[in-house]
């Protein structure tokens, strides 16, 4: 897959590109991912779609900001990367974050996508247990610190405890993610992207 960049708003967003089809797919991955945790494609798909992977602001190999980890900043970045790359109405393909990312996309820009595929979506009620969105937040925070001071084969231990079934083309590019992932991201980036819900029509 090829590899570039493409700046908006002083942000350089990370992407890559492979196949030659007419029909463009575009990929948004989940918290703790990045573009390249999508696993490897089968190379007949790449006949058939033009495919997009993007490291949203924060992740992977794009810029990491301050700010700008709500819903809103990091949809206009997508629309700003579909619309740099002249993808004609592609189908947006998210995980998690990215799905809900998709899904917020779709509300602003009906005319922009031909379609969205939502993959557990993250729209949550408030926090279990009581805790606060803030406490939350801070306890992400310290777990990707104390993740991040690992080995690498110490990050896939954690991540094959969590998930035995997974295999080596999810838990290796997800524990490499981890380590380029941005501590920023946790400055709003859940209680504006997780925890609150939205009314799609």
């Amino acid at each position: 897959m090829k590899s570039s960049q493409f700046e908006h708003q002083g942000v350089k967003l990370n992407y890559y590109q492979t196949g030659t089809g007419k029909t463009a797919l575009f990929f948004q991955h989940g918290l703790y991912d990045d573009g390249l945790c999508w696993g490897n494609f089968p190379p007949a798909l790449g006949e058939n779609y033009r495919l997009t992977l993007m490291d949203a602001r924060g992740f992977g190999f794009s810029s990491k900001p301050e700010d700008g980890y709500d819903m809103d900043t990091m949809t206009e970045d997508m629309a700003a990367l579909i619309k740099h790359l002249d993808l004609v109405q592609p189908v947006v393909i998210g995980q998690s974050m990215g799905a809900s990312l998709g899904c917020h996309l779709a509300a602003l820009y009906p005319d922009l996508l031909k379609g969205v595929v939502l993959i557990d979506p993250a729209f949550r009620e408030p926090t279990p247990n009581g805790q606060s969105k803030t406490d939350l937040l801070a306890e992400r925070g310290r777990e990707l610190r104390m993740q991040q001071a690992l080995s690498r084969d110490g990050m896939i231990a954690i991540i094959r405890s969590k998930h035995p079934d997974w295999p080596d083309e999810f838990v290796q590019p997800g524990a490499d993610s981890r380590f380029r992932m941005s501590i920023n991201t946790f400055t709003d980036l859940p209680a504006k992207t997780f925890f609150q819900q939205q009314k799609y029509t």
